[in-house]
């Protein structure tokens, strides 16, 4: 691997300094600049939003539509107003750049210290290495992340990290084999100041512990100046308090029981807690709680304050716990739960936190937008009750660096000090997070004002220069704290993933000539309400004073955003990508309007109940009007041919001959609408079981619907194959992108067909991954829909293929 160049970051500041020179590297003692990383200057623009258009909506015919994002009027949008939520597309985001190979070569020299490992051995292909407390190995980058992580406090003098890697690289796996090896140094350290005799004095002149350095299967604490003497200088006792939804800890509870080592001696102990928080407190039973000495009442000004003499303080053990804790309504009953007074039998003055969590992971990091968020305020109060510095582990696989204002909100939880002690970063970090917010607010003036100049080359040098100069400094800044791969990426001279991503098998769905006419004309009032949102923008935008304007409308963005999927900005739009899917949509809106067009409960009663398709097609209101629909279909012709070439599969499943898995698929589709007509169709045209979540469903019902999807031990499913249950599992589920896509293993649905193009290929992929994962039970096989002549669903599609003019160029010049 090559060297990189490295921008060095001054905090106080903001002139950049370039060396040649590669990070300084000192095997024996890993000590680097944080904000000494390799250089990347990608290209960046920031995108506005969009006025809304004024016609009515329903929930399931308004594909686009998030009915929990308020509406906004243009002025606000085009002037300091928060705009719509638009999700830019891949190319746009400033990601870090590849990690310098002196810095992957220090963390790797220090994970084969602490662990003991040959580092010959650990740079052969294939190598994994299974640490104490885990029931599975990890591969050389699992390990290396996970030391990355493990080791950042005295390391990098940061103790937090976000592990931003794509899906499928192990970033839960890492995150417990943090939590498990944590409990089992603390528990070691807690061993060498009680038994002096079997370890080294402080004072002894020896090197090495004489009860042996690696027995335990690290390298003993008692060992001044090894890694583990101090990475345990700042553990503690607490538990591990993983934040994230019902579906995502659901997959957490599958991968601890796969990993992690839970025997009654020294396992870990995982509690999910529910939603009621009255089983919570006979869970509480099983932490073992210390009060240390209370301090007399009169030191209270106030009652209600916390009283710093009336801390409770945990005893050994409980970093065996790992508490998963839902997103739920009932969070403020389960958080409130794990605080006790003082005294019960007098007022209660101090109110304290009984369980004092010594890492917090938050699993979808991204969801953490701002101060009024929930999650925002769950991991304030979380940290503000522990004793001790809490060491945050924030996961998320969507790239939080495409706005320098999503990455600010989440460094301001990473620098957060928490009551009676100081910030868990050092100095050097602390500077650097109030030069990223004096950083990100140049960069968005300067990137407002010559954004429009910048894609045409009419910026001078000096303003280019200072463009590169901000990006260069941004990535540096993310490079201190986040960690980001990708599956393809080679890392330490080796694939990060040793399973290939299958691709997409594209269809071409051109639709019936019948109806061609009717979607020109769609198209043509698509281009005439866009160009009249142009002028109506491009004019409010010469309205506005200069120092208030951001980017110039222009047809390329405006464009760009409507197929990104912004809400309530152009109708016809949003019909002409339901028409790919269903042509015959045009002719309908010819005699009923779009908007006129609703989908109930009723229209499905028949649908929901047992029976045979003839018996569901007589209860069903909405068959007789949407069979016509529905016929006229192209994609509707080729999901029957993939359902029917999933019945006919016989495949055995992976590492069992004699089992045949029954197969099962996942419809996709980024529209409410066309989801539900597609359940609607598969419900009345093949005799099998299908399920269908949407929004309505609670949290209970999804993961009910869910269940037959996600991965079982092969034990149970040939229970399940020789005595199968009534009535039989669902065999096709329909659903939406963002219900499910996040957070759950589906590799017992092998079949996958996308309805339709998704956002960006970030999004498409992630669909893919969860039914390609390692361990999965039979080939998978994935099916893109594509409508070549529908302008919407192209534009879309060139999007993700990174095509340059994509916008004018399928769309058509501005008038």
């Amino acid at each position: 691997m090559d060297y990189y160049s490295v921008p060095v970051f001054s905090p106080n500041g903001l002139d950049p300094r370039v060396s040649e020179e590669p990070i300084p590297y000192n095997p024996t003692n890993w000590q680097f600049d944080p904000l000494a990383y390799s250089s990347f200057q990608p290209v960046i623009s920031e995108n506005g939003g969009l006025p809304n258009a004024d016609f009515g909506f329903d929930l399931l015919t308004d594909d686009e539509l998030d009915p929990s994002t308020p509406d906004q009027h243009a002025d606000d949008i085009l002037s300091d107003g928060e705009p719509d939520p638009v999700e830019p597309e891949d190319g746009e985001a400033f990601e870090p750049g590849p990690i310098d190979p002196s810095v992957v070569e220090a963390v790797l020299h220090g994970v084969c210290e602490f662990f003991g490992i040959d580092p010959s051995d650990a740079v052969r292909p294939g190598f994994t290495y299974t640490p104490p407390g885990l029931k599975m190995g990890l591969r050389l980058h699992q390990l290396w992340s996970f030391f990355w992580v493990f080791a950042s406090k005295p390391a990098r003098g940061i103790a937090t990290a976000l592990l931003a890697d794509e899906m499928g690289l192990g970033k839960t796996a890492t995150s417990l084999a943090v939590a498990v090896v944590s409990h089992r140094l603390h528990r070691l350290a807690d061993h060498v100041s009680q038994h002096p005799d079997q370890h080294l004095a402080p004072d002894d002149e020896r090197t090495e512990c004489p009860s042996g350095t690696y027995t335990h299967g690290f390298q003993c604490p008692c060992e001044t100046g090894s890694w583990s003497a101090r990475i345990a200088a700042d553990l503690s006792h607490g538990p591990t308090v993983v934040f994230g939804s019902r579906l995502i800890l659901r997959s957490w509870a599958h991968e601890f029981s796969k990993f992690v080592d839970a025997s009654p001696d020294d396992g870990m102990i995982l509690l999910t807690l529910p939603d009621d928080p009255a089983p919570v407190r006979n869970l509480i039973a099983d932490i073992d709680i210390a009060k240390l000495p209370r301090a007399s009442p009169a030191s209270s000004k106030k009652p209600g304050l916390q009283d710093e003499g009336a801390r409770l303080k945990p005893k050994p053990g409980q970093s065996r716990y790992i508490l998963l804790l839902p997103n739920t309504s009932a969070l403020k009953g389960i958080d409130s739960t794990f605080a006790i007074t003082a005294d019960r039998r007098r007022p209660p003055t101090v109110v304290q936190f009984a369980v004092q969590p010594a890492r917090i992971i938050v699993d979808e990091a991204h969801c953490i937008k701002g101060e009024t968020t929930m999650l925002w305020d769950r991991i304030r109060r979380w940290q503000w009750r522990a004793r001790s510095p809490t060491y945050l582990l924030a996961l998320t696989g969507t790239p939080m660096t495409r706005d320098p204002t999503d990455f600010q909100r989440l460094l301001e939880h990473l620098n957060h000090p928490g009551a009676g002690w100081s910030s868990p970063l050092q100095p050097p970090a602390t500077s650097t997070l109030q030069a990223l917010k004096r950083l990100a607010s140049d960069y968005n003036k300067t990137i407002a004002r010559g954004l429009n100049a910048a894609a045409g080359s009419e910026l001078d040098q000096q303003q280019q220069q200072q463009q590169q100069a901000f990006l260069s400094n941004l990535s540096a800044l993310v490079l201190a704290f986040t960690l980001r791969r990708r599956r393809d990426d080679m890392f330490a001279g080796q694939p990060l993933s040793a399973v290939p991503m299958v691709p997409f098998d594209v269809v071409e769905c051109p639709p019936p000539a019948q109806f061609a006419a009717h979607i020109e004309n769609i198209f043509s009032y698509a281009k005439d309400e866009v160009q009249a949102l142009l002028d109506e923008r491009h004019a409010r935008w010469q309205e506005l004073p200069e120092h208030r304007r951001r980017a110039e409308p222009t047809l390329e963005l405006l464009v760009r955003q409507i197929s990104s999927g912004v809400p309530n900005t152009v109708g016809s739009f949003r019909l002409l990508r339901l028409c790919a899917t269903f042509p015959a949509l045009a002719r309908l809106h010819r005699e009923e309007p779009y908007c006129g067009w609703s989908l109930t409960g009723e229209d499905f009663q028949g649908v929901f109940t047992k029976g045979t398709v003839q018996e569901a097609r007589a209860k069903s209101k909405a068959w007789p009007l949407w069979r016509g629909i529905c016929d006229g279909s192209t994609k509707m012709k080729q999901l029957g041919k993939q359902i029917r070439k999933m019945l006919a599969d016989r495949e055995p499943a992976h590492g069992a001959d004699d089992v045949v898995l029954e197969k099962k698929m996942l419809v996709y589709s980024d529209s409410p609408f066309v989801a539900h007509l597609a359940f609607l169709w598969i419900a009345n045209t093949f005799d099998i079981p299908v399920q269908m979540i949407d929004r309505g469903m609670s949290a209970a019902s999804r993961l009910a619907a869910i269940e037959p999807f996600v991965t079982v031990p092969l034990d149970r499913l040939r229970r399940e194959l020789d005595r199968p249950v009534e009535p039989p599992a669902p065999r096709v589920l329909v659903t939406t992108v963002g219900i499910i896509a996040e957070g759950l293993n589906l590799a017992r649905a092998n079949y996958l067909v996308l309805l339709g193009p998704l956002g960006t290929v970030a999004k498409q992929s992630q669909v893919g991954c969860r039914i390609n994962r390692e361990g999965g039970f039979s080939t998978p096989h994935l099916t893109l829909l594509l409508d070549p002549d529908n302008k919407a669903e192209m534009v879309v599609r060139r999007r993700q293929l990174n095509r340059a003019a994509i916008e004018t160029e399928v769309w058509g010049g501005a008038k």
